[in-house]
């Protein structure tokens, strides 16, 4: 009896932590890498990347993301269904250069995107678009994205 009390009690923590907590995942598109997701509250969460972007030379990108997500987009009966999200970020990218002239880029990150938790179980799928500027040495705009899944602990 005191095992089924426990699996129950587990289940229950993992079906909610999709909204809290912090999950672990990764990232496929541009740029390519791992990615952790820590809820504030039950809309609002800090994302952090490292991922290697394949543009130019390629350069190793971090970033930190403040995000707001908006549930219930598709009018569903689950207030916990599919999200929309947008925030506010940067990012600092290590550029190596081919003539081993490397470069700090330093620049800001407009992520917007969809993501959607999987049933009971304590993981989201997430699909993003993001624009970027790009602040020092130069200014340039750009776009990243990609496909991504956070599993939450």
């Amino acid at each position: 009896m005191k095992l089924l009390i426990l699996v129950v009690a587990l289940l229950a923590t993992a079906a909610s932590a999709q909204m809290s907590g912090t999950g672990i995942g990764i990232i496929v598109g541009e740029p390519t890498g791992l990615s952790l997701k820590s809820w504030l509250s039950p809309k609002s969460a800090i994302t952090v990347g490292a991922a290697w972007s394949f543009r130019n030379d390629g350069s190793l990108l971090l970033w930190a993301d403040y995000t707001l997500h908006s549930f219930n987009i598709t009018g569903a009966s689950n207030p916990r269904s599919l999200a929309f999200y947008y925030g506010i970020g940067a990012k600092v990218g290590f550029v190596d250069r081919n003539d081993n002239d490397n470069e700090t880029v330093i620049g800001a990150r407009v992520p917007l995107g969809l993501m959607l938790p999987i049933g009971d179980a304590p993981v989201e799928v997430f699909l993003e678009v993001v624009p970027t500027v790009d602040l020092s040495p130069d200014t340039d705009f750009g776009i990243n994205g990609g496909i991504g899944v956070h599993f939450f602990l």
